[in-house]
């Protein structure tokens, strides 16, 4: 079984998406949607160990 990922942005992501131009904004959630659809999408992240981010950062 594969397992699915998703992506969910922040209020503030989504803001500061929309004052981008729409050509950067949709290749920006272009990417986003190649790695959700990647079967294994963390072999692109690096390990992070400061806890308040996350455990990932792309």
């Amino acid at each position: 079984m594969i397992k699915a990922y998703r992506f969910d942005l922040s209020r503030r992501a989504e803001t500061d998406l929309g004052k981008l131009e729409k050509t950067i904004a949709k290749r920006i959630l272009a990417k986003l949607d190649y790695y959700v659809h990647m079967k294994n999408p963390l072999v692109f992240a690096k390990k992070i160990n400061n806890r308040r981010t996350g455990n990932y950062r792309f």
